[in-house]
């Protein structure tokens, strides 16, 4: 029954999704004006179940977990739309940082532990950042959004660790894809999105 809504969920995600894009973008740009959900609905259907419902599914059917299949769900919605727009909806991603702070609660009290977490996950996110402006002179290379998606993986992560292993591995994965690929721009939320579900996976096993 779970999986079955979940799979519902997605497909209306899927579909939607460029329509609610172009609300969104709209609201603060012209830039919508090259959305055509005629064109991107059917890709945006296909993409949906790949990295919302089958991770979802599989980590309900691995963990039975719940709570975690629920942030795997709101992380996956984050990427979705990262991957179709380069845009993160806020609700998905107060969502996600609500239910992995419920998560961590749940497992870990000391602030010390919260405090390295975090600062493990996005030391190399801000680095990078620090060193293209101060030294190349340069925009952001990180965008705050992946920062903002991060700490709540971080949490997810469990310890200061994990969460240096999933950022250290988003930031080699995402280079060797830009340098096969030849492109100067990627989506990092995907590449953070799969060493994450590989290390929240091997901490709650069924």
């Amino acid at each position: 029954m779970i999986i079955a809504f979940i799979i519902i969920i997605t497909l209306c995600i899927g579909y939607f999704s460029p329509y609610i894009i172009k609300h969104a973008e709209q609201a603060v740009t012209n830039s919508a004006k090259d959305i055509d959900p005629s064109v991107t609905g059917s890709s945006g259907v296909l993409l949906s179940l790949a990295v919302i419902a089958v991770p979802t599914c599989l980590f309900i059917y691995l963990t039975a977990n719940t709570a975690i299949a629920i942030n795997v769900f709101l992380m996956g919605v984050c990427v979705y739309f990262d991957i179709k727009r380069r845009w993160i909806p806020d609700p998905a991603l107060f969502a996600l940082l609500f239910a992995a702070t419920y998560c961590f609660s749940n497992t870990y009290s000391d602030f010390n532990a919260v405090a390295s977490t975090l600062t493990a996950m996005t030391f190399p996110y801000i680095t990078l950042n620090i060193y293209a402006f101060f030294v190349c002179k340069k925009n952001p290379i990180i965008a705050s959004g992946d920062i903002y998606f991060a700490i709540p993986v971080a949490l997810l992560a469990g310890d200061w660790s994990s969460g240096l292993l999933v950022s250290a591995s988003s930031l080699f994965l995402s280079l060797i894809t830009m340098f096969f690929t030849r492109l100067n721009q990627l989506p990092l939320l995907p590449f953070i999105y799969l060493p994450a579900l590989i290390v929240i996976a091997t901490k709650n096993p069924a």
